[in-house]
């Protein structure tokens, strides 16, 4: 391999691992844990005492139409 051909190797291999970084960082921005839902969802102000419970189940399954 020449010099000129080895260069831009390695300078596509210092590209393509800052886009992963990157990628990574703004996937873990918007990563929804269950946890962060669930305090999401306990902040909210509650319904009136006279309305009955209503439960709410999402399963992989719930998207398959």
């Amino acid at each position: 391999m020449d010099q000129n051909f080895r260069q831009n190797l390695i300078r596509l291999r210092k590209r393509s691992v800052r886009q992963n970084e990157k990628a990574h960082r703004s996937l873990e921005d918007c990563w929804v844990t269950e946890a962060s839902l669930r305090e999401y969802f306990y902040d909210l102000p509650r319904p009136p005492a006279d309305s009955p419970p209503v439960l709410l189940h999402l399963s992989p399954d719930h998207n398959k139409a």
